[in-house]
């Protein structure tokens, strides 16, 4: 438990796995980069890792590519979240998603 907690790892924070897919790999990465810009400027207290293709790069004809969030304080995360929700999974109309898995169980 002690390495967890030097590590940042739950139970001693949270964390989010944002996976970034979609059927060309070029706006995978473009869109991974671009979120990433984004929660660097938008979350204060968090440690970011990533973007990073992920374990499984390519599935059913769909690339991803996944950014780890660890964070203690939610409120600012959640709001970042939103508005990343909203842009890519509402106003891109499939041509990239992203899916939050929160507490991720595996990396895969």
């Amino acid at each position: 438990m002690l390495y967890r907690q030097k590590a940042k790892y739950p139970p001693y924070c949270h964390m989010v796995s944002l996976i970034i897919q979609s059927r060309q790999e070029g706006l995978v990465h473009q869109a991974a980069i671009e979120i990433k810009g984004y929660l660097d400027k938008h979350i204060q207290q968090a440690v970011l890792l990533g973007p990073a293709k992920s374990g499984i790069f390519k599935m059913q004809d769909i690339y991803r590519e996944r950014i780890l969030i660890k964070f203690i304080h939610s409120q600012e995360v959640y709001q970042a979240l939103e508005t990343i929700n909203e842009f890519y999974n509402k106003k891109q109309k499939g041509k990239v998603t992203v899916v939050c898995d929160f507490n991720p169980y595996s990396q895969i």
